[in-house]
């Protein structure tokens, strides 16, 4: 077996809730090292996000401690097994000076496109990458797939142990998905790609009660589309891959400080 290391990362990305066969439910974390001296990519699965108490319940932009090891079920080079019982949460970067703090991880760190995060894919193995879109063309919707019977089983088994004060996994009925190009396509190329963002299904679930269906999607295609690729917001996004489909990426999060007048590096 694997040593266990003591990791500090900045969390940038946290997916929504997935149930799987073997862990129930759980949630993919994505983020940047802090403690390798230059900023690298790491991934840790599966985290119990909502069984966690509530001091270790980590938001996007903390930076946290624990341990994780390799794992042979996962050959991803960023990925790694948690010990969620070790989490500690350190910090929380905030968006002061146009998002400064934030920025000085997530730019050594950005990709020239989504074609270079996907050529470094295929030549390395490379699964987790963050670019700027050249241009965001659309943010559609469609149906998603309910939860499959065992699915549905193992989280009815789960809640029996679940405390009361712990509300039950709420199935998205649709799948949102960013249509663009980044820099390396052609004039007619685009990319489409699933958003699998926890802020995004959360936003569905609050706004459905506060507008109703229709509503809520038109607030979410305001938010994701309209304001964070509008020509004040300096857009990102945050991509990784599949495991089963190392060649399939999904758009996990989106980062969206205020757009820079000045050309002057920052850094």
């Amino acid at each position: 077996m694997l040593e266990w290391e003591t990791l500090e990362l900045l969390v940038t990305v946290k997916a929504y809730p997935v149930v799987s066969d073997m862990h129930g439910e759980c949630v993919c974390v994505a983020g940047i090292r802090t403690d390798t001296g230059v900023p690298a990519w790491v991934r840790l699965f599966p985290v119990p996000f909502r069984d966690l108490p509530y001091a270790q319940r980590f938001k996007k932009y903390d930076i946290v401690r624990l341990r994780a090891r390799r794992t042979s079920s996962d050959t991803r080079p960023e990925s790694y097994l948690p010990d969620a019982n070790s989490i500690r949460v350190l910090s929380h970067l905030d968006t002061g000076r146009d998002w400064f703090k934030r920025r000085s991880y997530v730019e050594p760190l950005r990709a020239p496109s989504m074609c270079a995060v996907q050529s470094a894919q295929a030549m390395s193995g490379t699964s987790l990458g963050v670019f700027r879109p050249r241009r965001v063309l659309d943010l559609v919707w469609e149906d998603a797939q309910p939860r499959s019977t065992r699915q549905q089983a193992k989280l009815d088994q789960l809640s029996l142990f679940d405390s009361p004060s712990v509300e039950g996994l709420e199935e998205i009925p649709y799948k949102f998905r960013y249509r663009y190009q980044c820099e390396d396509c052609a004039r007619n190329d685009s990319h489409q790609q699933r958003v699998l963002d926890w802020e995004i299904g959360q936003a569905y679930r609050s706004w459905r009660t506060k507008y109703g269906e229709e509503g809520a999607l038109r607030a979410i295609r305001k938010r994701w589309l309209v304001e964070m690729a509008s020509s004040a917001k300096d857009l990102h996004f945050y991509v990784g891959n599949i495991a089963r489909f190392p060649r399939s990426f999904c758009v996990l999060g989106c980062f969206y400080p205020p757009l820079r007048t000045s050309t002057a590096p920052m850094f």
